[in-house]
């Protein structure tokens, strides 16, 4: 027969199913027990552990998130509640923004940058923050997103145009990369922009504008003096793919 108890702890003899009657147990010794009060003993037992278990499940993760967060931990939890429930303002999500930079977590940064973004669909200064940390992440399609969005509403900074234009390159659209690298360079009228000569030369090499980029080079060495080596490896390598002058001459 099928045991469905175990054995009595009387007398220790198996319990089969014949000696359960209704809900009570009775072994031969005359020990009885009612097995419905066992079940919800057992009931109750699981219960507490699974208690337990999750309260000790809370503790931990709190103080992980403790440690996470460091000083920033009261402050942070209020917040990011109300950033998962769609309830954060953009003045949270600024808060948020800060904290996070401050703890380095960037992708908790962007999250609050795009919340904003779409909370302030013309805040040009969140969208080029926005795209320089998209860059900076190598999120190039994110950042050429946002970087369009920052020029659409008359942003002008040059250096935004530059990263721009960096980013286009890694995307391989090298006109527009041409179309803000020249906007870039425009702005720099007045000083040798190394950096971004730099950029712009590298872009029309990778779009295999070699002759371009020669005359380049060459336009920036006229307007000082003191320019005159400048970018001269790249230059040679220029004339070697243009067929002007054999590597072996070098």
């Amino acid at each position: 027969m099928l045991m469905q108890f175990g054995h009595c702890p009387r007398c220790g003899t198996e319990i089969i199913s014949d000696r359960i009657i209704g809900s009570t147990i009775v072994c031969e010794c005359g020990w009885t027990k009612s097995a419905k009060s066992e079940s919800v003993s057992r009931s109750n037992t699981d219960r507490t552990c699974a208690a337990i278990v999750m309260i000790g499940g809370l503790l931990i993760a709190s103080f992980l998130q403790a440690v996470n967060w460091d000083k920033h931990f009261f402050s942070i939890v209020p917040l990011k509640a109300k950033q998962m429930t769609g309830l954060a303002d953009s003045h949270d999500l600024e808060r948020i923004a800060m904290i996070c930079q401050e703890r380095k977590k960037h992708e908790c940064v962007e999250k609050a940058y795009i919340g904003i973004a779409r909370m302030e669909p013309n805040n040009g200064a969140n969208f080029a923050r926005l795209a320089e940390l998209q860059y900076k992440r190598e999120r190039y399609t994110q950042a050429a997103e946002s970087f369009a969005r920052y020029f659409a509403q008359n942003g002008s900074d040059s250096d935004m145009a530059y990263t721009y234009a960096q980013t286009l390159t890694k995307l391989k659209q090298f006109p527009e990369a041409d179309k803000y690298f020249r906007m870039a360079l425009g702005k720099k009228n007045d000083v040798l922009p190394v950096t971004y000569v730099r950029g712009y030369v590298q872009m029309l090499v990778d779009a295999n504008r070699l002759q371009h980029a020669k005359s380049t080079i060459l336009a920036y060495r006229k307007k000082s003096t003191t320019a005159n080596l400048f970018m001269n490896k790249e230059l040679d390598d220029i004339r070697v793919r243009l067929g002007e002058i054999k590597a072996a001459s070098l």
